[in-house]
């Protein structure tokens, strides 16, 4: 990602998003997150819930051979309502 898109190794980070409810309110919070995405130069991956699995077993093992050069990263999980996502986002931000 870093030569594909040019993004920092510094300030990279991933989400996996699985989305719940109708069909209609899986299709507005997907516009949503997407909307925050773009906002940040973000990627969208894949909205496929079996690929967006596979890939936070990927982050696992990206963290484990990352550890062996020098990189340390995790992957972490939560709930939040969609209202507090600001809050959410700004609480990792610092605690991080």
């Amino acid at each position: 990602m870093t030569k594909f898109k040019g993004y920092s190794i510094e300030k990279l980070s991933a989400a996996s998003c699985i989305f719940e409810g109708s069909e209609e309110s899986v299709s507005e919070q997907i516009d949503f997150v997407s909307k925050i995405a773009k906002k940040h130069h973000g990627l969208i991956i894949d909205d496929s819930v079996e690929k967006g699995y596979n890939l936070t077993l990927c982050i696992a093992y990206l963290r484990d051979e990352g550890l062996k050069v020098g990189y340390f990263g995790e992957s972490l999980e939560t709930t939040v309502n969609w209202s507090s996502i600001d809050l959410l986002m700004y609480e990792m931000t610092e605690g991080l």
